[in-house]
């Protein structure tokens, strides 16, 4: 079970394009929802809002204390909107959730361990996922599912959704015989990207002769 990370937030009464004016003084609005509960809006400093989001990121539990009310509420970061330019926060939603009902959600695939052909440089690692969906309990989450690079001891060898290390609690909702990951020739990798930056050389030579003889062309219709 994962600590909660507390978050403190106060209500909010500012809707629409008056929420501009609480961004410049350094707050960003927030909303929280969940089934069975009713949608509720609150606020949060800029810098309070950054330090939960990094701690906590799409995975982790939230405390959520709000100003006026005895008892936080547990959450999971669902959305967050920056601005595209200066990558500030422009608005966080939080799914609400009981402890006593399971979710689902993506977890991230961490994987550990190194394969010895990778190691020798004879092969690259290719990863084919790198998150799966999950139901448990909020008590249950945790931060990453494993999976060890061990057992890709020659090219044949594939790494599936049934050898990822799941602790009690949590059940995987993909099909256990999916590919997570397999080995690949380093030569062969660097090949395709050779001839994939070809390709695209290529289609950028002829996109330019094309407007370059559409240019000429309109200038000859000019005359």
């Amino acid at each position: 079970m994962m600590d909660k990370i507390t978050l403190q937030v106060v209500p909010r009464t500012v809707v629409g394009k008056k929420v501009k004016q609480i961004r410049r003084e350094g707050w960003v609005p927030l909303v929280l929802y969940g089934p069975g509960f009713e949608s509720e809006l609150y606020q949060v400093k800029a810098f309070e809002a950054r330090r939960v989001l990094a701690a906590a990121g799409m995975t982790s539990l939230i405390s959520l204390q709000a100003e006026g009310q005895q008892e936080p509420y547990s959450a999971l970061v669902r959305d967050v909107q920056r601005d595209v330019l200066t990558d500030a926060l422009l608005h966080v939603d939080l799914y609400r959730v009981s402890m006593t009902h399971k979710i689902t959600t993506d977890i991230p695939i961490e994987f550990v361990g190194e394969s010895p052909m990778v190691a020798q440089g004879q092969a690259l690692l290719l990863t084919l996922m790198d998150h799966v969906e999950i139901e448990c309990l909020p008590g249950d989450l945790v931060s990453s599912l494993t999976v060890d690079l061990g057992p890709l001891q020659t090219m044949d060898d594939v790494l599936l959704v049934k050898n990822i290390s799941v602790p009690e609690g949590i059940i995987i909702l993909v099909d256990e015989d999916e590919v997570v990951g397999r080995l690949a020739f380093a030569s062969r990798v660097e090949e395709e990207e050779e001839e994939a930056v070809e390709a695209f050389v290529e289609a950028a030579a002829d996109e330019v002769e094309v407007i370059s003889r559409g240019r000429a062309e309109e200038a000859e219709e000019e005359e």
